[in-house]
């Protein structure tokens, strides 16, 4: 059973970025925490754009700016988002 949506949030980060970025290289999972082994709350789709606030384990938490998810918080993977380098 995946974790639930409460199970992780910005406390979770090991690591701060505060910025807009983009999701660039196709649809990505909106998960509730930062790995596979919890929910996927639907998708975020390519050039959406977001703010990335901080990250954990190579997924990064970030509030789209747009699009269906906008302005919910939660986790995408990292390799998915622009500017985001050695995370």
């Amino acid at each position: 059973m995946a974790p639930t949506a409460s199970a992780a949030n910005s406390s979770s980060c090991t690591w701060w970025h505060q910025q807009n970025e983009m999701v660039a290289g196709g649809n990505v999972h909106f998960r509730t925490g930062p790995s596979t082994g919890y929910t996927s709350k639907g998708i975020i789709t390519n050039y959406t754009d977001l703010y990335v606030a901080c990250g954990a384990r190579g997924y990064v938490y970030v509030k789209p700016l747009e699009g269906a998810h906008k302005g919910e918080k939660g986790w995408v993977s990292a390799s998915y988002v622009t500017g985001l380098f050695n995370y």
